[in-house]
């Protein structure tokens, strides 16, 4: 059993993912969800004529070890626990392989379709609406952890809004905090309530704007976060600063109004 006093609980890591989840123990992660790199961009930016689009591809030039990343997901995870990771079609049959080569077991794929899609600039390809999510687990002796509420709910098919992962004229920005690949806040709540309870400790090693720490928070559920971009580290440590202060308020109120 790993002694979870060494880890570095609700922390936001400004590190490479790989330095640090090779610091885990083993066994010591009950969850994982993350958004690595795709490795697919090779613009900066585009201008229309009434519309400008302006997006850094910082997020992206990290390259991506997909062999290496789910050997240490599969050391780090404990039996029973599960995973989620964003990925993009080139990418899909890579990962299904080291899946299989290290011992975890894929279970299928997640579609996040969102109707706020990106511009087709070029107009040489369709407009696209959504993500895949590779989802699997570690099953041994223990049952995966897998909280089924009603069919209707756990259909492989996610639609949620709520932020646009661009600017562009007219958009509407929702929980937008600037990072060019934001997932909503309600998909991730989404993933962490079906496979895992709370407590658990929950790993995103590509926390971005972090997302995921802010959902595990929402959720009572003990998380590590990692981030190799300074500025998104600071993104981060904003979003969970606003929302523990809001906490905070609230509870005062709910007290004051309860004398």
């Amino acid at each position: 059993q790993c002694d979870t006093m060494s880890l570095p609980l609700n922390q936001i890591i400004n590190a490479d993912y790989l330095e640090i989840m090779r610091q885990l123990p083993n066994e010591s992660i009950d969850l994982v969800v993350t958004d690595p790199p795709f490795n697919i961009l090779n613009h900066d930016n585009i201008e229309l004529k009434d519309v400008k689009i302006t997006r850094s591809v910082d997020f992206d030039k990290t390259i991506l070890r997909i062999d290496i990343l789910i050997k240490e997901i599969s050391r780090v995870l404990k039996d029973g626990g599960s995973f989620y990771i964003f990925s993009s079609d080139k990418q899909l049959g890579d990962y299904i392989r080291n899946i299989e080569i290290n011992k975890l077991r894929y279970s299928n794929f997640l579609v996040w379709y969102h109707t706020t899609g990106a511009p087709s600039v070029r107009k040489r390809a369709y407009q696209s609406h959504c993500q895949l999510i590779l989802f699997g687990h570690k099953e041994i002796i223990k049952k995966y952890v897998f909280n089924f509420s009603e069919s209707k709910e756990m259909r492989n098919l996610l639609h949620y809004e709520g932020c646009v992962s661009f600017e562009y004229k007219g958009g509407s920005p929702g929980e937008y905090v600037g990072h060019p690949t934001q997932k909503p806040s309600k998909l991730i709540e989404k993933l962490i309530n079906v496979s895992s309870n709370e407590t658990d400790i929950v790993l995103d090693p590509f926390l971005g704007s972090g997302t995921t720490a802010l959902a595990c928070e929402k959720l009572n559920r003990r998380w590590i976060g990692v981030e190799l971009n300074k500025e998104y580290c600071e993104m981060a440590r904003k979003r969970l600063e606003t929302w523990r202060t809001q906490m905070r308020l609230n509870i005062f109120q709910a007290k004051v109004g309860s004398e």
